[in-house]
């Protein structure tokens, strides 16, 4: 059987061969052109070749996949549930507009705010940071490129007096039956500056985002080479929850809230599948 063939890889640098080795042209050639393959990593398929996989083929996206990896599709979907099954079992996201489309609504929202309420617009469809701004003039809001726009939290929950957010790493192996893994630790990522509410520091994207790509750039990011330590811009998931508890923080409550979140995250794009194909999903 095939599974006496294969080993886990227990070294960082197995992992990254793999990497390297698939990325070759003349591998990507080959699997093009053959069904001689069980695995492929790499990005979204289209549709009309999911047709052609076989049932030994394995992938690492279901299709409609990106019914959550875009912020916009992410928000409409959400919404659906949360019109569905209501305000209780879906209140974990906040509200958000997409522009042009929601322009009236944004436009009501904006006039019942404050006048020091801050909002953060973001693209759709991108990563790592680019074309995230935080904004409080109605003239910022870029007016010829589709944006995701949601209010801005004034008093976010802070370590060292920095924003941070957390990267959980979750597998999804199957939709019917539903079958949802979650990694036991992940990634904590902080800004690279102490937070401020002012107005005069919306602009400084080392305070605001705590995406890795950004924050890597600032002369004061400092680097964490132990992951078990709470130092630096960057902890375990592990070293979080060390924190927390010494905080007094319910870290098993935390958890579980967490799951539910992710749980609910993927039903909501359960609808959007074909549950038959053989994919998997990070």
């Amino acid at each position: 059987p095939i599974s006496k063939l294969l080993k886990h890889a227990t070294e960082a640098f197995h992992c990254i061969l793999v990497h390297v080795t698939m990325n070759q042209p003349q591998t990507r050639r080959y699997l093009k052109g053959s069904y001689d393959w069980l695995g492929c990593w790499g990005h979204h398929m289209k549709s009309p070749l999911f047709k052609t996989l076989r049932e030994y083929q394995k992938l690492n996206h279901f299709p409609g996949s990106f019914q959550i990896g875009r912020k916009d599709r992410l928000w409409r979907n959400l919404l659906k549930m949360q019109v569905r099954f209501g305000k209780r079992e879906f209140s974990f996201f906040p509200q958000s507009f997409i522009l042009p489309h929601d322009i009236k609504l944004l436009k009501n929202a904006w006039a019942d705010g404050s006048t020091k309420q801050k909002w953060i617009i973001k693209p759709p469809a991108s990563a790592r940071g680019i074309g995230i701004q935080v904004i409080h003039k109605w003239n910022q809001i870029p007016k010829k490129r589709p944006l995701l726009v949601q209010k801005y939290l004034h008093r976010p929950y802070l370590i060292g007096n920095s924003k941070f957010d957390l990267r959980i790493y979750v597998y999804v192996t199957s939709y019917d039956p539903l079958r949802i893994y979650m990694f036991t630790d992940g990634l904590v990522r902080f800004a690279s500056c102490k937070y401020s509410s002012s107005m005069k520091s919306l602009s400084n994207k080392f305070m605001h985002l705590t995406n890795y790509s950004v924050n890597k750039l600032n002369a004061e990011y400092k680097p964490n080479s132990d992951g078990k330590l709470c130092q630096g811009h960057k902890w375990s998931l592990k070293a979080l929850w060390l924190y927390l508890n010494q905080k007094g923080v319910k870290i098993e409550q935390l958890q579980e809230q967490m799951k539910d979140v992710i749980i609910k995250t993927i039903i909501a794009l359960k609808k959007g599948l074909d549950p038959k194909r053989p994919c998997t999903n990070v």
